[in-house]
């Protein structure tokens, strides 16, 4: 009998983004934008933390 080898797990890499990251992309920066871009946006994650500095953020520039 031969044996088989196992199947491998499949893996999908996801981007954890900062409020740095978030901002330069919204400004356009060209080292970032364009990396995003063409990431698939079920990738990108956003931390509670980064969500809450945003809303801040948000709220003092209205």
């Amino acid at each position: 009998m031969i044996a088989r080898p196992k199947p491998r797990p499949r893996f999908s890499m996801r981007w954890l983004l900062d409020t740095n990251i978030f901002i330069a992309a919204m400004k356009g920066a060209d080292a970032v934008r364009p990396r995003l871009e063409q990431t698939p946006l079920s990738a990108i994650v956003l931390s509670p933390v980064v969500l809450g500095e945003l809303e801040v953020g948000v709220a003092k520039s209205a």
